[in-house]
């Protein structure tokens, strides 16, 4: 019976301790974030995207051999640094750029719903290389869609050193713009509007 107790004891003890560190862990939230001076963009992924109704407007070829790249380009171009107002904001594009690369063309369209789940977005997150020991962030695209031209784009937050991430959030971008590369980038770059926009808001708290 002292025994079974002490059994007992230990594993309520380590119950605790596992919490302890749990919410340890997650008491990093974005306004840490927002607070460094230093930060590190990881790229636009398009590796768990998906275009809706697009079958009869775009070629899987054009959309992985060109807009894509077109599209990674155009953003990775953007002042970072005075969009979220982060002393240094570093660029490592390389593992958004091995997973688009890697896209395979037959599974870009589709005309169905499509979302994506928490835990296929860390997994996602949990397999880049990363430069720092800091933070950084990535957009992961969820769906281009083509009835209401509309642009779906998480924007995730994470540690570099264990790759958790500490906060995400969905945003939705309009196309607009002449031509189907600039078109769609319109609605990429309201993403980077609207994301900029909530990160100085969390950096004043």
């Amino acid at each position: 019976m002292k025994k079974s107790k002490g059994l007992m004891k230990f594993r309520m003890f380590a119950l605790v301790s596992l919490v302890f560190i749990s919410l340890t862990a997650s008491n990093q939230t974005v306004m840490d974030v927002a607070r460094s001076n230093t930060i590190t963009w990881y790229g636009i992924d398009f590796s768990k995207a998906k275009f809706i109704g697009f079958e009869r407007f775009i070629t899987p070829d054009l959309l992985k051999d060109v807009l894509i790249k077109q599209w990674a380009d155009a953003t990775a171009k953007t002042n970072f640094s005075s969009k979220y107002h982060i002393k240094e904001v570093k660029i490592d594009i390389n593992s958004a750029q091995k997973h688009n690369d890697a896209i395979e063309k037959k599974n870009l369209l589709t005309s169905t719903f499509y979302e994506l789940s928490t835990e296929s977005i860390q997994r996602l997150v949990s397999g880049y290389e990363t430069s720092g020991e800091g933070y950084g962030f990535v957009f992961i695209v969820e769906s281009f869609e083509k009835s209401t031209e509309k642009v779906y784009v998480y924007v995730c937050y994470f540690n570099e050193k264990d790759k958790n991430i500490v906060s995400m959030r969905r945003y939705i971008g309009k196309a607009s713009g002449i031509g189907v590369e600039n078109h769609y980038e319109g609605a990429i770059d309201d993403i980077i509007q609207y994301s900029s926009k909530d990160f100085k808001r969390f950096a004043k708290h």
